[in-house]
């Protein structure tokens, strides 16, 4: 342990952070606080001053450390788990206010086996939390999902033929994937339009955002047709059998419509 002592080596004290978007440091939790060691290079040292915080994290294990900018945090936090076709790919290590502080920039730490997914046009929309209308028409809150109300969660897609993305780099972080637009547009028939809204109501699959409704059209007849634009990695559930229902969440002030969808079932 001493050879870890050196003039680059960082020390901070870690605490438990409790919040809606989830508790950071756990381990603190249970077992107290206490100070975490990164170990650096240069001469041997024997004093240190610890920071208020984690430091930066050092590359050196061929992890891609990639940065995000966005309006607000939203319900995004330290560990929020990053996707690529459902699968968890990276996460959030640690985010800032921007120098102008008209912004946020999100520290997006990628595993090395998954580096290659990242391109240089790949996009990176928010999947998590609780999103609340307050309107004339009433107060509505909506559950996105267990896992992204407790951590918040991003996920993003990458193009064919783009290059790989480099350490460093910086993308946007769009709100949804309706923003991105980079979704596949569904057409459907609505047995109503109560309760949905558009850009708003979602297609949740698994307990994560895979769509969202952005259009409903009144037909003549009194239809209700819309257009939901739908994650590319989730179109291939999209068959003859496959089953878009209307469910109302769990957690609602006034009971609006959400959408779940699996295929040939009805996913609980």
């Amino acid at each position: 342990m001493k050879d870890a002592l050196r003039e680059e080596t960082q020390f901070w004290l870690v605490t438990p952070k409790a919040s809606l978007a989830g508790v950071s440091g756990l381990d603190a939790l249970v077992g107290g606080n206490y100070i975490g060691m990164m170990p650096g290079k240069g001469e041997p040292k024997d004093h240190f001053t610890a920071l208020d915080t984690q430091p930066k994290y050092r590359l050196n294990n061929g992890d891609l450390m990639i940065h995000l900018h966005a309006p607000d945090l939203g319900s995004l936090n330290s560990g929020s788990v990053v996707y690529f076709r459902k699968i968890p790919v990276g996460r959030v290590y640690d985010y800032a206010i921007t120098p102008n502080k008209q912004g946020v920039t999100i520290d997006v730490l990628i595993e090395r086996r998954f580096t290659s997914l990242v391109k240089k046009g790949s996009r990176f929309w928010n999947v998590s939390g609780v999103d609340a209308d307050l309107s004339l028409s009433g107060a509505k809150v909506k559950l996105e999902s267990l896992a992204a109300l407790v951590n918040g969660a991003i996920a993003f897609d990458s193009p064919e033929g783009s290059a790989p993305a480099t350490q460093e780099d910086d993308f946007g972080l769009y709100k949804d994937l309706a923003h991105s637009q980079r979704g596949v547009i569904v057409k459907l028939t609505l047995p109503s339009a109560d309760g949905l809204k558009e850009d708003s109501t979602p297609l949740m699959y698994q307990g994560l955002q895979v769509g969202q409704l952005t259009k409903m059209t009144l037909n003549p007849g009194g239809l209700v047709t819309g257009e939901m634009t739908v994650d590319p990695s989730v179109v291939d559930l999209l068959r003859k059998n496959t089953r878009i229902e209307m469910r109302s969440p769990k957690l609602s002030l006034s009971n609006p419509a959400s959408a779940a969808c699996s295929p040939a079932a009805l996913l609980s």
